[in-house]
């Protein structure tokens, strides 16, 4: 939702609305050498997450904050920050499209990540909506909105768990294993049993 709303955010930003979702939409490739960077380097999957969406809290509601209270004439500030947090927010999707499917056992893999890239679409038909409180509160409420959403996103990530990049094994395999050996035991002491019998037949 924070990425979107803040490409849909070029046009309140008081200057060339060209030259600022130029811009924007070059931030793109900054943030695919960071997310390819930082997975290189750092093995987990957590942590670099976490970096990012840190520093673009950090940066949004500094933005948001100087812009709403001070009101300057230009946006220069205002601009560089949503830029800056835009390089960090796309570096962090990114990352979510290798982190996410690794949280899956393979069966469901596509499905859990199709929901779950499904659910996170209807977030940029909110932001419009927050979007336009910089009309009706204030110039910059929006950014500080977009960094409360960022918050609660690190508590979101800080509950689920941390992958290494290895596969996962499948979860379904692995708790039909227990009852197919315990059958398997079952039909072995059941075999000898018949044969008793037919030997006792005999």
């Amino acid at each position: 939702m924070t990425f979107f709303g803040l490409l849909l955010y070029a046009r309140a930003v008081r200057g060339s609305v060209y030259l600022v979702s130029f811009i924007n939409a070059c931030t793109s490739i900054p943030a695919l050498f960071l997310s390819t960077i930082l997975y290189r380097v750092i093995r987990h999957r957590k942590p670099p997450l976490f970096f990012v969406y840190i520093v673009a809290s950090i940066i949004l509601l500094s933005c948001g904050l100087y812009t709403y209270i001070f009101n300057p004439e230009g946006d220069l500030i205002l601009a560089i920050g949503s830029n800056l947090s835009l390089i960090f927010l796309a570096a962090g999707l990114f990352m979510l499209y290798i982190y996410i499917p690794e949280l899956y056992p393979s069966v469901i893999r596509s499905q859990g990540f199709g929901t779950v890239a499904g659910l996170g679409r209807t977030g940029s038909i909110i932001c419009t909506f927050i979007n336009q409180l910089d009309i009706s509160i204030g110039h910059g409420v929006p950014l500080i909105i977009y960094s409360v959403v960022i918050f609660m996103q690190l508590i979101l990530l800080y509950v689920i768990p941390d992958t290494s990049g290895e596969n996962l094994p499948d979860m379904i395999v692995e708790k039909l294993q227990p009852n197919m050996e315990n059958v398997n035991n079952i039909n072995d002491s059941v075999f000898p049993i018949s044969e008793a019998v037919e030997i006792t037949r005999i």
